[in-house]
């Protein structure tokens, strides 16, 4: 479905699949996260995305910025393009 474009339906199989297996795996909540972007939903992309974020993330041990990658996201998604470069600026360095 994504790559015909139909994000919206998308994010509502992902969300379904979630839900009726009772996933608790971040990387759907992502993908659905991207969906609702592509699909124009941002205010749904956010509030999924935020529950992504990684409170106790490590950079010595995995200096893959992850959260700084999801936050440049929500900043992307919020036009703050501030928030959006100081995350990028942390995104390189890694």
């Amino acid at each position: 479905m994504e790559k015909s474009g139909c994000y919206g339906e998308a994010a509502i199989l992902i969300k379904r699949y979630i839900a009726h297996n009772n996933s608790t795996e971040s990387s759907l909540t992502w993908h659905l996260a991207q969906m609702q972007a592509l699909a124009g939903n941002y205010q749904q992309a956010i509030v999924h995305a935020k529950t992504v974020l990684n409170p106790n993330e490590d950079l010595n041990t995995s200096p893959m910025y992850c959260n700084d990658f999801v936050l440049g996201n929500i900043a992307f998604w919020s036009r703050d393009k501030t928030m959006l470069k100081k995350h990028m600026a942390n995104i390189k360095k890694g």
